[in-house]
């Protein structure tokens, strides 16, 4: 008998009965690995696993093999050997694979999904990272995240990161980004060997539009705010890139496999890098998608996560709204079924000569929607636009911030509101 099919016959359950430990009707039960009054071990039937979230333990978490290994203090041969008596059937030695091999594979038994339960009991227990996902309004209970700690490292490649789940065709778990949260801005970036899969995951079948951002936390700051992207019944999907070189072929294939995609909408990073980035993909992209639009948002800060830091998630719907066609320079409008473009017109010949204003270095007007007053301690910037489906309210947004921008604590933003009386 293999160790999966030990473990499909032996349940949490049973184990726990073996060592007369009662759960609640919420699968919780005081933890038998250190002084406890309330209980603080949760129970999961499903997965067969356990978690303690007390902080003076380190049980952590584990299966009904660790549980038994911890309560006898034993090798993990050992601990099989009781779970194969608890199910009345012993563990026999194969001829071809040593018990002990097995046992010291079991780790890597583990699903992929098992492992992310685990990085999500992890984030919980670490303030650090909880502080970093809100400074950089990342919702972690609304979607998936986890957190890969340094002392208690589950996955060694990925050491104190914030972890997402990368998905293949079947919506499985098969990979992982890793973003690191500390200082280190040489290194910020993570992978697994042999990384497959795609965040958030492969594109729904029926997608007409394709968001294409540049970074993971990019998609995931669209995706925590998906309520803002259905629109009029559009079937809209979004997809992260690796970065601005990492637009790789499972990507490309999943984008190419969408029979009713009508446009590809570029997400990427306001800076040259980014800008030559979309340049680049959009191009290849008409090759191989000669009926599909290609747009791009044209965003007020450095990237999409840093835009909704300055701003409310309204400025989503304003930037769909006045994406640009990379073909032209031009509007669209996200809301009609049938888009309108609004080409350029020739100026007449008395307007041709006509020089307007140029900006300083020290203040950028050229764009009406993003007004900055830049120096070199500050950054200030006025963001607003007039939205078409909320003309109840004109909203601005003033965002300040220390150059250069180290930290995201030293800057603040505030909201205004032209049509309030208490002005």
């Amino acid at each position: 008998m293999t160790i999966q099919e030990l473990k499909s016959k032996l349940s949490i359950s049973g184990v726990l009965n073996h060592y007369n430990i009662k759960i609640d009707k919420n699968h919780r039960t005081c933890c038998p690995f250190h002084d406890d009054k309330n209980p603080s071990m949760q129970i999961y039937p499903k997965t067969n696993t356990y978690c303690c979230f007390s902080s003076n333990c380190n049980a952590g978490t584990g299966d009904q093999i660790e549980f038994i290994q911890k309560m006898e203090k034993c090798s993990k041969h050992s601990a099989l050997k009781i779970a194969g008596q608890l199910i009345d059937v012993p563990m026999k030695q194969s001829t071809n694979v040593p018990i002990e091999k097995l046992a010291d594979e079991q780790e890597k038994l583990k699903t992929m999904e098992e492992i992310f339960i685990e990085l999500q009991t992890q984030l919980q227990q670490n303030p650090e990272a909880l502080n970093y996902l809100q400074n950089r309004n990342l919702d972690h209970e609304k979607k998936e995240i986890g957190y890969n700690p340094i002392a208690k490292s589950i996955i060694k490649d990925l050491k104190n990161c914030i972890v997402f789940p990368l998905r293949d065709k079947e919506n499985k778990i098969v990979s992982f980004y890793g973003r690191s949260i500390s200082n280190n801005t040489d290194q910020r970036h993570f992978y697994l060997k042999d990384r497959t899969g795609i965040y958030p995951s492969y594109p729904k079948a029926n997608t007409e539009k394709l968001i294409i951002t540049e970074a993971v936390i990019d998609a995931a700051t669209l995706i925590i705010n998906d309520e803002l992207l259905i629109v009029n019944g559009v079937n809209l999907s979004i997809i992260a890139c690796f970065g601005t070189n990492g637009l790789n072929e499972e990507i490309l294939n999943a984008i190419k496999e969408l029979p009713n995609l009508s446009e590809i909408i570029f997400a990427f990073d306001n800076d040259e890098a980014g800008n030559k980035a979309v340049e680049k993909y959009s191009e290849e992209l008409k090759e191989q998608l000669p009926t599909v639009k290609f747009s791009k948002l044209g965003l007020p800060c450095k990237d999409v996560n840093e835009t909704l830091q300055a701003h409310d998630e309204n400025i989503f719907i304003h930037l769909l709204e006045t994406r640009l066609v990379l073909s032209k320079v031009e509007a669209v409008n996200l809301f009609f079924s049938t888009e309108k473009t609004i080409e350029k017109k020739e100026e007449p010949e008395s307007l041709q000569s006509f020089q307007p204003l140029q900006s300083t270095k020290t203040l950028n007007y050229q764009n009406p929607d993003q007004l900055q007053y830049n120096t070199d301690e500050l950054l200030i910037t006025l963001l607003g636009g007039i939205s078409m489906n909320n003309l109840d309210r004109m909203r601005v947004t003033i965002y300040m911030r220390r150059n250069p921008h180290i930290n995201a604590a030293y800057s603040i933003r505030q909201n205004v509101d032209l049509y309030q009386d208490d002005l």
